[in-house]
């Protein structure tokens, strides 16, 4: 087994992507990374670093960090993400997100211990269940929405408790090229619900986030919004649709389960400490 470090997006683009892309629902997050970091895009405040973990037969895990953002690391067997972690245990790591059995792994590999500060379910979609109908319509953003997108999207990151906040206008610049986007639902005009989606790599295009204000809850316009950008997606065609929702947040379970998501995994957000 061997562990390969590059800071060159190119090298672990062509290192890794046939691994990455043959299962692009679970590798998601790894694979939108690259794709904008490919485009010439900026994911992160530093420059990013790269990682994979392979074999007589080829590759069998991969890791990036885009820093602030913790380490993005696909699941692995707990020999392949120990010796990875030490291959890296001179690197900066806050801490990774990912199957959790990779992340405790990673972390012992380094010579540090680990704490989950958060469990995701990721769910997916290949044929959507309409759902009741609710007063309103969609409609996608326009630039005169910055100033509530930015205030929504930070409501959202606040509530989710992320260890790293999102960057509301780099997120949006993000989706919008790379043939995603952002909508809204409203009622007599007035936006209550807004929801994005990332462009489809690999034919899997991501939703997130979705946010509906407080007062507004409980009337049925995130399922609406949300099925509606799915139907989009589905339509281009996508090959499935997919999203993380917060294992401790049982409303919004309820939402996607009956629009027709199904859980695939469930990944953690960690935090290292040097023991």
């Amino acid at each position: 087994m061997q562990v390969h470090k590059t800071d060159d997006v190119t090298t672990f683009d062509h290192a890794v992507t046939g691994f990455l892309a043959a299962d692009p629902v679970r590798n998601t997050v790894l694979l939108t990374v690259l794709d904008t970091l490919r485009s010439g895009g900026g994911h992160g405040d530093d420059p990013p670093w790269f990682a994979w973990v392979s074999d007589d037969f080829g590759v069998v895990g991969a890791a990036l960090r885009t820093p602030p953002y913790l380490v993005a690391v696909t699941a692995m067997t707990d020999a392949a993400a120990t010796a990875l972690g030490e291959a890296l245990g001179d690197r900066d790591l806050p801490g990774a997100v990912g199957p959790e059995a990779t992340a405790a792994a990673l972390a012992r590999g380094s010579g540090r211990s680990h704490s989950v500060r958060m469990r995701e379910v990721q769910y997916v979609l290949t044929e959507l269940r309409p759902p009741t109908p609710v007063a309103g319509q969609p409609r996608p953003f326009a630039p005169d929405d910055s100033v509530l997108y930015v205030a929504w999207f930070d409501a959202f990151h606040l509530e989710a408790g992320l260890m790293v906040p999102g960057d509301a206008l780099r997120a949006l610049d993000g989706r919008l090229s790379s043939g995603g986007g952002v909508w809204f639902w409203c009622v007599d005009g007035e936006p209550v619900c807004m929801a994005g989606r990332s462009g489809p790599v690999h034919g899997v295009p991501r939703i997130g986030p979705v946010w509906t204000p407080p007062e507004q809850r409980r009337r049925g316009y995130a399922a609406a919004l949300t099925a509606q950008i799915c139907a989009e997606a589905l339509a281009i065609p996508s090959h499935a649709c997919t999203l993380y929702a917060d294992a401790a947040n049982a409303t919004a379970n309820g939402v996607y389960t009956r629009i027709g998501f199904r859980p695939v995994a469930e990944i953690v957000e960690t935090v290292f400490e040097i023991t």
